[in-house]
């Protein structure tokens, strides 16, 4: 009886086979294989499960599809701190000192770099903190001769320009973007409507590519 409650409820819901879902899932792919990888999908429904399952032992491909569950609305609308704001704890930051807006532990941005030498410009993005990312350009306007820093940009510039000067930066955060290619489609707009002097040619280029001409 309890059997039959929980297969109403599954065909309610769209399962057409409850008993043999669990099973659909598990042995999606090919099975055993020494070589095998592991494909992770979001699962959709029993259907795409079983025709994505098909697809590959038709063609012998060495994979094993593990489905995962998507997002709930209750972990997409709701939160137990929904009013919390990224801080930065550290004390005289060197980093949130020079940020016009936000703080440097916001992730995952399109930020613009000034130098203040000269007011010229450099635009980049990074999934990483901004203290993680502008550390990195500061140290390499600080260190403009070192041998490891000669294809950094900031690196570069500094050698060039502002020979024996110190760093004199501005952040700015233009966007925050979580997902990577929106991030990089953003990092290409801003570098081709603003032609930012400090980057360099070949990275103009090799970002373009990330817009639809």
């Amino acid at each position: 009886e309890s059997f039959k409650v929980v297969d109403h409820l599954l065909r309610s819901n769209g399962y057409t086979n409850p008993r043999t879902f669990k099973d659909t899932i598990v042995r999606t792919g090919t099975k055993g294989t020494k070589n095998s990888v592991n494909l992770k999908l979001p699962y959709l429904s029993e259907k795409v499960s079983y025709e994505i399952g098909r697809c590959i032992q038709r063609h012998n491909l060495p994979i094993k599809v593990i489905f995962t569950p998507g997002k709930k609305l209750r972990s997409i609308f709701c939160s137990s701190r929904p009013y919390d704001r990224p801080e930065c704890n550290t004390t005289d930051c060197r980093i949130c000192e020079r940020l016009e807006v936000g703080c440097c532990v916001i992730k995952c941005v399109v930020y613009c770099i000034t130098c203040k030498l000269c007011n010229e410009e450099y635009i980049g993005e990074t999934g990483r903190t901004v203290r993680e990312r502008l550390s990195e350009h500061l140290r390499y306007a600080s260190n403009p001769t070192c041998k490891s820093y000669t294809d950094e940009a900031l690196a570069a510039h500094y050698r060039t320009n502002h020979v024996n000067s110190g760093p004199d930066l501005t952040f700015r955060i233009l966007r925050t973007e979580p997902n990577i290619i929106r991030r990089k489609i953003l990092e290409s707009f801003y570098i081709n409507t603003w032609k930012p002097s400090i980057n360099g040619r070949d990275e103009c280029i090799s970002v373009k590519r990330f817009l639809v001409t």
